[in-house]
């Protein structure tokens, strides 16, 4: 071992990926461990499990290890029924989030595991003295939520997931201090998108202003909570205000399970929203009109954008919720192209798929065009509408590719 240059050790250790074969390789002797432990902990999950939690609160408290956790990963998991140590009580009278009225958020004991270690082991992710990145993952997939399914379900009135989404914005709006280390990559995904009054705190507020990188995916309807239903008209506020959205982001990737508007998520309607970095835009499940928002949202940052991806958005023939039939005047691709072709001057990465989702699952309910955006059914528009929206895409696809090193 000592013969070998320890730049050269250090580059063969670099190019092993798998966690187990780094946590061996720390065993193996001092020199490996030096080179092993900060691989090893760059990048730390934890589910909301009693288990799971106690090992993060370990590896959090030790600094060896805690100043080399650049990313943090939240993910959720669904309790084992044997393990609850509370229910719902139907006699207690609930708040809107489900629980006893006057009791405070942080002493409830959610089924499955007592929420004051997961708590605890929130405020030690804003510790953490080097980390870059956190990804918050609210579902375990994009399946109906088990509450809406089971009609003997305890907590039936309020998905376990959803709770603990309130809870861990709660907590971070919390958090005396803020984060120890400016974040530059936030992930949330699987979101619920209910109004959360947290988001506009200042600590939040602080936590978004330093991101060079955010993602928000959004996951399908709870029946417990109509306006999380992609059918019904979205009348409520982006749930995250101009205010919120860092001018230092350079990409911003707004995905949804479900078609919905870009509104939901983000101000794209407001013309003064206008993100001056941002290099890297990635839609999907956001359906395109005449009204223009989204197309406008994507030109204003013409000056800057140099990749573009749309995944299955459709465009929507009709934005009214009375209207069946799409409406004469409806915009086509063939001008959104177009438009596209005129002002983004800097785009050299364009993706754009009709049916199938960023990991290449394929939607079938869904097209170019759409009769209406609330209860979208694929519309097959004519042999000249075709032949100019493909013959327009194409323009601007062989300009995008001609700035491509």
């Amino acid at each position: 071992m000592t013969s070998i240059p320890p730049e050269l050790l250090g580059a063969i250790v670099a190019e092993v990926t798998s966690l187990s074969d780094l946590l061996n390789l720390r065993t193996v002797n001092s020199t490996l461990n030096e080179f092993a432990t900060p691989l090893a902990f760059r990048s730390v999950s934890f589910a909301n499990g009693d288990k799971s939690i106690e090992r993060f609160k370990r590896i959090s408290n030790y600094p060896k290890f805690a100043q080399h956790i650049r990313k943090v990963i939240y993910q959720y998991e669904e309790a084992d029924p044997s393990t609850f140590v509370g229910s719902f009580n139907p006699h207690i009278q609930t708040n809107a989030l489900g629980l006893p009225e006057g009791e405070p958020l942080r002493q409830y004991t959610l089924r499955g595991f007592d929420g004051i270690p997961f708590l605890e082991a929130l405020s030690l992710v804003s510790q953490l003295p080097a980390l870059e990145s956190l990804v918050l993952t609210f579902r375990s997939d994009d399946g109906p939520f088990k509450a809406d399914t089971e009609a003997n379900a305890p907590d039936r009135n309020f998905p376990t997931e959803i709770i603990l989404q309130f809870l861990i914005f709660r907590a971070l709006a919390e958090l005396p201090t803020g984060f120890a280390s400016p974040l530059k990559s936030l992930i949330i995904d699987r979101f619920v998108t209910l109004p959360h009054p947290y988001l506009e705190s200042p600590p939040i507020l602080e936590l978004l202003s330093t991101l060079t990188h955010l993602t928000i995916n959004t996951t399908t309807q709870s029946a417990t909570f109509p306006m999380t239903d992609p059918r019904m008209e979205w009348t409520s506020p982006p749930l995250f205000q101009k205010k919120a959205l860092a001018s230092s982001l350079v990409s911003l990737e707004l995905h949804h399970a479900c078609l919905r508007s870009g509104n939901v998520i983000v101000p794209v309607s407001d013309s003064s929203f206008h993100l001056p970095r941002l290099e890297k835009l990635s839609l999907q499940r956001i359906y395109f009109s005449k009204q223009g928002d989204i197309e406008n949202f994507v030109v204003r940052h013409g000056k800057t954008l140099v990749e573009l991806k749309l995944f299955v958005c459709p465009m929507a023939l009709s934005t009214d919720t009375r209207q069946s039939s799409r409406a004469t005047n409806s915009r086509r691709w063939a001008q959104v192209w177009e438009h596209f072709d005129r002002d983004l001057k800097v785009l050299r990465n364009l993706v754009v798929s009709e049916k199938h989702d960023s990991h290449g699952v394929e939607d079938s309910g869904l097209g170019w065009y759409v009769n209406n955006c609330y209860r979208p059914k694929v519309v097959d528009l004519g042999r000249v509408d075709k032949e100019d929206d493909e013959s327009a895409l194409k323009r601007l696809t062989k300009n995008v590719e001609s700035r491509s090193p």
